[in-house]
């Protein structure tokens, strides 16, 4: 038998909108509970295509959003850049 079921996972391009990005909701309260513990390092790693940057673009939009205040920056085209100057 065939499974007709389209595919809900989308490969190449960054998930932003909430409503197609799914089943990541014990990192959430992971990250989440991190963050009211005031931990100081979250590490999110993983392999290359797996939904890194995704998670990032949504915890904002996941996680207490009247707790916390989260700034975007992206460290791309900085590499040479001191941590003091940037």
């Amino acid at each position: 038998m065939v499974n007709n079921y389209p595919n809900p996972y989308i490969i190449g391009s960054l998930i932003d909108k909430p409503e197609k990005f799914f089943g990541r909701d014990s990192l959430f309260r992971f990250i989440e509970d991190n963050l009211r513990q005031r931990v100081q390092l979250i590490l999110l790693h993983g392999q290359r295509r797996i939904g890194k940057s995704s998670v990032l673009v949504q915890i904002p939009k996941k996680v207490a959003q009247d707790q916390f205040v989260f700034v975007n920056f992206d460290f791309e085209g900085h590499i040479n850049k001191s941590l003091s100057y940037i």
